[in-house]
């Protein structure tokens, strides 16, 4: 279903701007090997107005505007939890409980 779940889910949960939007949409366009003019041509917009929604830089763009979008991309939106960053206290129990602690790991 999806093109690369690892990929979707890392952009997923760092998209926290407009303008962080605006990229992985540029992303997602350019893996469909599409232009700028050929994707506002399939949804009925400028070309200029989906270069500025790209640069993270459109205030009116809709949502149904953004959801016709990332259809026309070959895409779907979803809505996931939001996980919380390990801290430095959970990285290091992880990294010291995968240690190797036996005589051969000097």
């Amino acid at each position: 279903m999806y093109n690369n779940i690892k990929y979707v889910l890392k952009h997923i949960i760092n998209m926290k701007t407009l303008i962080d939007v605006g990229v992985e949409l540029k992303q997602l366009r350019r893996q469909s090997k599409m232009t700028q003019v050929q994707v506002s041509a399939a949804l009925g917009m400028r070309q200029e107005a989906l270069s500025r929604v790209e640069s993270g830089h459109a205030n009116d763009f809709s949502v149904n505007k953004l959801l016709r979008l990332v259809q026309a991309l070959g895409y779907e939106m979803q809505f996931v939890p939001q996980h919380a960053r390990p801290t430095l206290n959970d990285v290091l129990a992880e990294t010291r409980a995968s240690a190797n602690t036996g005589p051969t790991s000097r």
